[in-house]
């Protein structure tokens, strides 16, 4: 086969695999959008129903409750005696002094009700301080007067609209009675039912729209005002038949059904002899929650999965065709790495797909956060993926970049020891650390690629060792009073590697053994890329193994000194035992928490964890701690609140027990805040581990520590 041909082809089947791709992705993106918008039209109908049936009830039992309250005090106010003695004698002024200030006792339990009041000696109407008038009794419009007045024994209520403010009123009317038990005038109140419908929409946000009507089916109560005014008929709005639905519920029944406006709920109002109507408006909004956020970013994921594999294939055909002598090698690499990443990608994509479908099914709020965190960890193994692919297009394109600037080693030690420490955790191998105690604690150079680098060695010997131990030495040779060379020697106990594939470790793809090691994620790029970043920052890297019983890699690294300071310098904090102490650990989220835990584990505490403060105040009264480590910013209740209430508790316990404030919360005042609060002390995130050490040995007593 000729270059021109190998050239030619490898054009052309780029060209097909990225129509194949679009293809595909446009396949994926209609019928998952079609499945995912029926999923959650249904989910968000059912939900909706329920939404509305709350609402009503809500509202229905607040509007009777109002009115019933409003009518008994009507009713005490009618029969009171100096009410009644003023009624009787208009004239007198003590009296009519006496009963004004027992009205104006009533007025205040009204919030948005007016008080009137007619004598029948003189016919004069009052409200709330307003000019008098003469109550002509024979005037239609006042037909509650001879209502009240003569056929009324208890109470009646008459509605009324003002167009002029736009205001619905509920009055509710009362014969007040002289001793010989005949009316001698009239009292009550006036309720503004308009104030209480936009007490329901501020309430609401104006999510839902309220309708109340009555048995004519006119509406009685709305946000807009000209139908109330204009007597529009509920039908108009809600469909014809809607109120014969109303008038066949049960007083308690309520019913949901779609309507022409969205999905409406219906109920009575027997106080009134009204009825009242809720509608939830189909919305884009109703399609913002987090499961549209699993599916938007599924859909991401597979594009830019489809978008990686296509810049790899073209990245990859121009070096098999700068390869000529190597065709039949990189043919067979090339497959070998095409069939293992179907396995890595289909392996976290059926999980991300499978999950998303059973979230969209689960009711149960639990299970479904149990399949979003699935999710997410199918999620993050691709990512880590797509990474590898990255680095390592830049790498193949020579536009990998070292980065230098000052940088803790110290720090930067302490943060790739614990996070191994956590994974050799979940594989029950021993970890052993051991650091020059002369390396200077401040170097120069690429920090983010030197954690890099040693993660990527440490996670690959956690990997594959399944028993025994990984041990991690960090020694330092000084070159020179501003030179540095580290030398790092990374073992495990593991399977090893066969000499004869010593030779190829560190090429692109491989992976060996491939039988014995199915069971073990990854791309077989992290060594290529471990190798290449450090021939980039001026280093070396080597390897001795043994087949079945270990390898060790070696690498050299030459870096800058910041500062002379050294590891010894730092005065780290004894390290003790304390299997006898008890701890919590208060954190709502569960990285942080897992973190923490982590690092407490060498001391072999019992280490408790809860999510939120108000957790936390049951467990330190459930349990004798001897420590909590208390977050700031929490849900439900924060830090602050649990801790002020956890002093306030009864027992003298609680006014000893250290509580450290576990916080990323480092402005100026912040530890004064804490201590103000009844914190002891105060721990900042990210943890340092001497910081974290000089806590414990300060807090844990002394009787549980064994050194």
């Amino acid at each position: 086969m000729t270059r021109q041909a190998v050239s030619k082809s490898g054009k052309r089947y780029s060209l097909h695999f990225i129509t194949f791709s679009a293809i595909l992705f446009l396949v994926i993106l209609v019928v998952s959008s079609v499945a995912f918008l029926l999923s959650m039209q249904q989910i968000i109908r059912s939900n909706k129903a329920d939404e509305l049936l709350r609402l009503l009830e809500l509202e229905r039992h607040k509007l009777e409750t109002k009115v019933n309250s409003d009518i008994k005090v009507v009713l005490k106010m009618a029969a009171s005696p100096v009410i009644q003695q003023h009624f009787l004698d208009p004239g007198d002024p003590k009296a009519a002094e006496i009963a004004l200030k027992d009205i104006d006792g009533y007025s205040k339990m009204f919030s948005s009700a007016s008080i009137f009041w007619v004598k029948d000696a003189d016919k004069k109407f009052f409200l709330d301080g307003k000019d008098a008038y003469t109550v002509d009794p024979d005037d239609p419009e006042k037909y509650w007067y001879k209502m009240t007045m003569y056929e009324t024994e208890r109470y009646n209520w008459n509605i009324d609209f003002d167009e002029d403010l736009g205001v619905t009123n509920i009055w509710i009317n009362a014969p007040v009675f002289g001793p010989d038990g005949k009316p001698i005038g009239i009292l009550g109140i006036g309720v503004n039912l308009s104030v209480f419908i936009n007490d329901i929409y501020q309430h609401h946000l104006g999510t839902a729209d309220l309708y109340f009507f009555n048995t004519q089916g006119e509406i009685t109560g709305s946000k807009n005002v000209e139908q109330v005014a204009a007597k529009e008929q509920i039908d108009k709005i809600l469909g014809d038949g809607f109120l014969d639905i109303a008038k066949d519920l049960s007083p308690e029944e309520m019913r949901t059904f779609n309507t022409p406006l969205g999905k409406t709920a219906v109920g009575s109002v027997p106080a009134l002899k009204w009825y009242s109507a809720a509608v939830l408006p189909d919305r884009l909004g109703d399609y913002k929650n987090h499961v549209s956020v699993v599916f938007v970013v599924m859909l991401a994921v597979i594009a830019l999965i489809i978008i990686i594999f296509n810049i790899f294939i073209a990245v990859f055909l121009k070096s098999l065709n700068k390869a000529m002598n190597s065709l039949q090698a990189a043919s067979r690499y090339k497959s070998e790495f095409l069939a293992r990443m179907s396995h890595e990608i289909r392996t976290p994509m059926n999980a991300i797909l499978g999950m998303s479908e059973l979230a969209l099914r689960e009711q149960n709020i639990d299970r479904t956060h149990e399949h979003v965190a699935t999710i997410k960890k199918s999620g993050t193994n691709l990512l880590s993926i797509i990474n590898d692919i990255l680095d390592f297009s830049k790498i193949e394109s020579g536009k990998i970049e070292i980065v230098p600037s000052d940088y803790l080693f110290a720090s930067l030690v302490d943060d790739v020891t614990n996070i191994i420490k956590i994974k050799v955790q979940e594989s029950s191998l021993e970890f052993k650390v051991d650091i020059d105690g002369r390396i200077p604690k401040a170097l120069f150079g690429d920090e983010a690629r030197v954690r890099q680098v040693l993660l990527n060695i440490l996670n690959n010997a956690v990997k594959y060792t399944s028993e025994g131990f990984v041990s991690f030495v960090v020694r330092g040779t000084t070159v020179d009073a501003d030179n540095v060379t580290l030398t790092i020697e990374i073992a495990d106990s593991g399977r090893g590697i066969k000499e004869e594939d010593i030779g190829r470790l560190f090429t692109d793809f491989v992976q060996f053994d491939i039988e014995e090691n199915k069971g073990i994620e990854g791309t077989g790029l992290g060594l290529a890329i471990a190798q290449n970043l450090i021939i980039a920052m001026g280093g070396d890297i080597s390897v001795r193994s043994e087949y079945g019983k270990g390898s060790t890699f070696i690498v050299t690294l030459p870096q800058g000194i910041s500062r002379k300071e050294t590891f010894d310098d730092e005065s780290p904090a004894s390290i003790f035992k304390a299997p006898g102490a008890r701890v919590l650990i208060v954190d709502d989220v569960s990285v942080n928490r897992i973190v923490a835990k982590g690092l407490l584990s060498m001391y072999e505490m019992q280490v408790d964890t809860c999510v939120n403060g108000e957790e936390a105040v049951a467990a330190v009264q459930a349990e004798a701690y001897d420590l909590v480590f208390m977050d700031h910013m929490m849900p439900v209740m924060d830090g602050v609140e649990a801790t002020v209430i956890i002093r306030k508790l009864a027992d003298e316990r609680f006014q000893r027990l250290p509580i450290i404030a576990l916080t990323a919360n480092a402005i100026t005042g912040a530890k004064e805040m804490f201590l103000e609060n009844g914190f002891n002390d105060y721990l900042t995130k990210p943890i340092n581990s001497l910081r974290l050490c000089e806590m414990l040995e300060t807090w844990i007593p002394k009787e549980k520590k064994i050194y």
